[in-house]
């Protein structure tokens, strides 16, 4: 419930802190003295665009804020999926708008976005505007106002589940039919790309190698030549590298004896000529084994060139690359060869959870159908109450061909309010009155089913007067024995139902602004004879007024 509101500089309020209490509570007025503002004020919490024409003049900014207790429980699931911080006991909203136009929204004084602060408050309070009425000729809000009034064990649930798992089944069907589609319109061309990669017996990496062998059957008598000319510096010639190491390694043998120092680099020289030695060896092993073969050569270069040929023609770097394209067209060949089996297993999948989904939404119909006689029932004497004695509701709830999310069902709300003529839909044949009389009856029957949020009524008694005004606030006071209720009004009867009264007016201070202050028994009675009498409040009004309220007892 809302507990505490706070409007500073918006429009004509220069600070403004009310506090509610639970139950029905009705807001009065002078026309002009500012209901709407109020409204607005409150409409910006729910996410309402607002710039800074809102702003008072002179003022930086305008912040609205409001405290709500009493929390529903899917308040903080809704909290925790939005990460934002919970509170068990309160809940904060806040929306401040600056002189720059600049929005900025918070959710227990944590910022965050317009749309998510618009999703928690609606979770915690609802305005209820005469443009609202426009709904109940809407399907969609007659079927949503439907479920509300399902049992717990209802399979709407179980449709939803089932209706995910068709528009799975539905995807993947979709995906394999188009895969196979692609892969015929393509078969002919990706199979002789198929045939040329895979003829080419690719490996991974082996145009490196070519290169490099390439290079050595290119240059064998040059590579051999080398070879052989190291191999004679090193251990043929009278002068050579590792006879002149050796000389070295013993002229420091000869005084080793005499500096300890010395021996060192006599070991390191000595295992450099051995290492050259070896080196000396495998050089005229490797120049033994080279030799020219231009068959070799022929071949190694064309397998090179294919290897090349390849990768330019198909845009590659490597044979990686090349390999794997291959598998990708493998793949695709053999989706196409294969695919009719993948394709009817997909369709079996989707005939399956087709069929599943219908028997669920057949039995969704069924409690559907179930709950509209209940509602229409409870409509109608809802409006026998409202004094239309005649009215009579019904719903018609009609199987469509094709499942929705919601399932297979339309609903069309009838009504009539002369028992001479038959219900037609409620948005061709119902007046204002009668409307804004179904729309407070349809609330009230919900209110009795589930925890509904905070609602402020703005203009619920419009088109009506007298008795009808005075039924409508007794509906509104049992509303508030199980909820927080808030009217707006200018209807005495329906001002001296409520618990409490608050009063909405403007004074020059000395510019001028809102006051909303909630009401003492005698200003209560001064108030609602206003609205009986006017503006000269007459001993009979005040009478009246006083045996309405006393009426309330």
């Amino acid at each position: 419930m809302l507990t505490d509101l706070s409007i500073s500089n918006f429009i004509l309020i220069d600070h403004l802190q009310v506090s509610f209490t639970s139950g029905f509570t009705t807001i009065t007025g002078e026309t002009g003295a500012g209901k709407s503002i109020f409204v607005g004020a409150l409409s910006m919490l729910l996410g309402k665009r607002g710039d800074s024409s809102l702003i008072r003049n002179g003022a930086e900014k305008c912040i609205i804020e409001a405290s709500f207790s009493q929390l529903p429980k899917r308040l903080n699931e809704l909290l925790d999926t939005l990460d934002l911080p919970t509170d068990s006991s309160e809940c904060i909203l806040r929306r401040e708008i600056t002189a720059s136009g600049r929005s900025r929204a918070f959710v227990n004084d944590t910022p965050t976005s317009l749309a998510n602060l618009s999703q928690v408050a609606l979770q915690l309070i609802d305005i209820h505007s005469q443009h609202r009425n426009l709904l109940l000729s809407d399907g969609n809000f007659q079927l949503t106002a439907i479920d509300r009034l399902l049992p717990p064990d209802n399979p709407l649930q179980s449709y939803k589940e089932a209706y995910s798992a068709y528009l799975k089944a539905k995807q993947t069907r979709d995906e394999i039919a188009e895969r196979i589609r692609q892969a015929a319109e393509n078969y002919d061309y990706d199979s002789f790309r198929f045939s040329e990669l895979d003829n080419a017996h690719l490996i991974e990496g082996e145009e490196i190698s070519l290169h490099d062998e390439l290079d050595a059957l290119e240059h064998a008598e040059e590579i051999k030549q080398g070879l052989l000319e190291a191999c004679r510096l090193l251990q043929e010639d009278e002068d050579n590298i590792i006879s002149r190491i050796a000389s070295v390694e013993q002229t420091l043998g000869g005084i080793r004896n005499f500096s300890s120092d010395i021996n060192e680099y006599v070991e390191r020289i000595s295992r450099a000529r051995i290492d050259l030695a070896d080196i000396a060896g495998d050089l005229i092993r490797i120049a033994d084994d080279s030799y020219s073969d231009p068959d070799r050569l022929t071949v190694a270069s064309e397998r090179y060139d294919l290897l090349n040929r390849l990768m330019s023609k198909y845009h590659t770097e490597d044979t990686a690359s090349l390999i794997s394209l291959r598998n990708e067209l493998a793949s695709r060949i053999s989706l196409y060869e294969s695919g009719d089996l993948d394709l009817k297993q997909a369709e079996k999948s989707l005939s399956e959870a087709h069929a599943r989904l219908l028997s669920v939404a057949k039995e969704l119909h069924e409690f559907r159908l179930r709950a509209a006689k209940v509602m229409a029932s409870s409509l109608s004497d809802m409006l026998h109450d409202l004094e239309m004695p005649h009215a009579t509701v019904k719903i018609e709830v009609t199987e469509m061909t094709t499942p929705t999310p919601d399932g297979i069902d339309s609903v069309t709300l009838l009504f009539s309010a002369n028992r001479t003529l038959p219900p037609q839909p409620v948005g061709e044949i119902a007046s204002g009155g009668e409307i804004s009389r179904l729309m407070l009856a349809l609330k009230a029957l919900l209110a009795e089913h589930e925890s509904l949020p905070t609602i402020l009524f703005d203009e619920v008694d419009t088109g009506v007067s007298g008795r009808t005004a005075d039924k409508m606030g007794q509906l509104l006071l049992r509303m508030g024995h199980v909820m927080q209720v808030i009217a707006i009004t200018h209807l005495p009867q329906i001002a001296a139902r409520s618990v409490t009264q608050m009063m909405i007016y403007k004074k020059e201070d000395p510019l001028p602004q809102t006051i909303l202050k909630t009401l003492s028994t005698e200003e209560r009675e001064q108030e609602i004879a206003r609205l009986l009498s006017g503006h000269e409040i007459t001993p009979a009004a005040l009478k009246a007024a006083q045996a309405l309220l006393n009426h309330n007892d």
